[in-house]
């Protein structure tokens, strides 16, 4: 979903986000976590501010958890 809006847009192939450290990886000042990449530089500042809003940093690494919640058969 990264490169539209809604699923009626059409795929802005150009768009999406690399992220260079993944969950519990220890992280410094200035280190870069991820590089997002769009045709739309207008897009920039909203996507930070989501991106920004998912992080969170702390003292201790996370604690594991699974990434499939449930299996629908």
């Amino acid at each position: 979903g990264a490169g539209r809006q809604t699923k009626d847009d059409a795929i802005d192939l150009l768009a999406g986000i690399c992220m260079h450290k993944k969950v519990g990886m220890s992280v410094k000042r200035g280190d870069v976590l991820a590089t997002m990449q769009t045709s739309d530089p207008t897009r920039f500042a909203a996507a930070e501010v989501y991106y920004r809003q998912a992080l969170t940093v702390g003292e201790a690494a996370p604690t594991s958890c699974s990434h499939i919640f449930d299996i629908i058969t």
